[in-house]
């Protein structure tokens, strides 16, 4: 989570929603970097109580909603300025991403900005070798699952209607990426 916090500028963020967020590694990189970020975290009810606890274990209870919810089927609350999906798109078929993406994109209120946080393949889709390995694992482990391209992603979040579009690859070795986007 760190060196993904220190990617992001959220200067003048208020409310984060960090969609399948899992025990909330990211953020709690970002509530650390931005002490003024409120965070809603969304997961699965299973997944809830521990989430609750690293949050607790954190220090940050008062600054993080942890919320049950399959992001596969509910709508996604309003009334956040930054949506974050962060290692989610690889493990779903590029419909299912699609439209996540445009259910984010209206849960946002316009100038918010959706921040996508995944591993990339270059266009040529067998590089970086890790993101290409990771791939087999996906289609393997995950019905429809795969590691996408930064293009795939851009045009994704393009027909859901966001605009600003931007790729910011993390440093190598990491096969990591920010993509982001305005509504």
């Amino acid at each position: 989570g760190g060196a993904f916090g220190q990617q992001l500028d959220l200067q003048g963020c208020r409310r984060l929603l960090d969609v399948g967020g899992g025990v909330g590694s990211y953020t709690l990189a970002l509530l650390a970097r931005y002490p003024e970020l409120q965070a809603t975290i969304l997961e699965l009810p299973a997944v809830v109580p521990w989430t609750r606890e690293f949050v607790a274990e954190a220090g940050v209870p008062e600054r993080v909603s942890v919320e049950p919810l399959d992001f596969l089927s509910d709508p996604l609350p309003r009334g956040h300025d930054v949506v974050l999906l962060s290692n989610i798109l690889h493990d779903q078929p590029p419909a299912v991403n699609q439209g996540l993406l445009t259910r984010a994109y209206q849960a946002l209120e316009t100038g918010g900005r959706v921040v996508v946080y995944e591993f990339l393949l270059d266009d040529g889709r067998v590089t970086p070798p890790t993101s290409a390995l990771f791939a087999v694992m996906m289609l393997v482990e995950n019905q429809g699952g795969n590691v996408y391209t930064a293009q795939d992603i851009l045009g994704w979040l393009a027909a859901a209607g966001f605009d600003g579009l931007a790729v910011q690859r993390l440093p190598e070795p990491s096969p990591m990426a920010v993509i982001s986007g305005t509504r």
